[in-house]
């Protein structure tokens, strides 16, 4: 899980970035993408319990969910995945679905906060 983060963690930084500067203008899209990611994460067949915060401890949770807010014109777009994968990492990474396990690392946004 680590490597996702770390591979993906430029990508992060620049979602972060457009949220934060912008999340006023987009606010009604940013939350459209945050529910159609929860539904769609409860209803995966590894999340069996059906629940928004099952623990995520496998990579293919990402890539499932990254393809779901790609449009469908733009599938095969490596750019446009690299785009949703980061969309969903951080996502993930502040809370809005899924939960880490104990034997997953700490949050990277918890280490640089800590770093600081």
């Amino acid at each position: 899980m680590k490597c996702i983060f770390y591979s993906n963690w430029f990508n992060i930084l620049c979602v972060e970035f457009f949220i934060r500067h912008h999340f006023k203008i987009y606010d009604q899209q940013l939350n459209a993408v945050i529910e159609k990611v929860r539904s769609n994460f409860k209803t995966l067949p590894a999340n069996f319990q059906g629940k928004v915060d099952f623990p995520v401890n496998d990579p293919a949770y990402f890539e499932k969910l990254s393809k779901l807010i790609i449009p469908k014109c733009r599938k095969n777009d490596p750019r446009y995945m690299l785009t949703a994968k980061a969309i969903i990492l951080f996502l993930f990474l502040n809370g809005k679905f899924g939960r880490t396990t104990p034997e997953d690392p700490p949050s990277i946004f918890n280490q640089l906060e800590k770093s600081s």
